[in-house]
Parts: structure tokens; C-alpha cells; sequence
């Protein structure tokens, strides 16, 4: 009897201490892909692979957490966007406008970054690049 007890009271304490994950606004989403337009939108934890974002604004944009695993960021303006966590493995970042971001924990393996603005810009281990100051 004491063992289920104390199995009822992890469980319980699993379930109240868990943080619940956060989506991203469905309407943000909706918006970027119509619109090709998303400043400071919401769109942590997007799913987002494959997205064909070249030319897009997503400037001040919360994309942490987020799937962008091959997209293609081509001439995309992330100014000020937080990547922390985000997953860009294979992305192609050209002409990429980085300057004020935090890419913070993304994952970039494989990934291609060239000609891409760097100042203010807080790199994957947490630190500062300005270079295009």
C-alpha cells in the first residue's frame, strides 16, 4: 500500500512541476506564410522545416525552439529575432541579416551561413559577435 502512495505523489508531483511546452500562435504562422511578413511575431516552437522564407521579415521575431531544420533563410531579416534552441541543422542562411539575434543553443550543424550580418549578435555558445558593427 505505502509503495502505490508514494507512486501516486511522484506522479502527482511530475504532473503539477511540469511546464507546459508553448505553441506557436497559429495565426502568426498564418500570417508569415501569406503575408511573407512576421515582424515580432510568436512563433516559438514552430514547425517551420523546409520553409521556403527567402526575402521574409521576421525582424524582433520569438522563434525559440523552433523546427527550421532546411529551410531556406535566403535574404530573410532575423534583426533582433531570438533562435535560442532553434533548430536550423542544414538551413541555408545567405545574405541573412543576423544583427541584434540570439542564437543561443541552435543547433547549425550542416547548416550554411554566408555573407550573413553579424553585430550585437549573440552566437550559439552564448557569446558576442560584431563583426558588421
Amino acid at each position: 500500500m505505502k509503495l502505490s502512495t508514494l507512486f501516486a505523489a511522484i506522479l502527482l508531483a511530475i504532473f503539477c512541476f511540469a511546464t507546459p511546452a508553448r505553441a506557436a500562435n497559429p495565426d502568426h504562422i498564418a500570417q508569415l506564410l501569406n503575408q511573407r511578413i512576421c515582424v515580432n511575431c510568436d512563433l516559438q516552437n514552430a514547425d517551420l522545416r523546409g520553409a521556403d522564407l527567402r526575402g521574409v521579415s521576421l525582424a524582433g521575431a520569438n522563434l525559440r525552439n523552433a523546427n527550421l531544420e532546411g529551410a531556406i533563410l535566403m535574404a530573410t531579416n532575423l534583426k533582433d529575432a531570438d533562435l535560442q534552441g532553434a533548430n536550423l541543422k542544414g538551413a541555408s542562411l545567405l545574405v541573412v541579416d543576423l544583427r541584434g539575434a540570439n542564437l543561443k543553443g541552435a543547433e547549425l550543424i550542416h547548416s550554411s551561413i554566408r555573407e550573413a550580418k553579424f553585430c550585437h549578435t549573440i552566437d550559439t555558445a552564448g557569446a558576442i559577435v560584431n563583426r558588421d558593427c
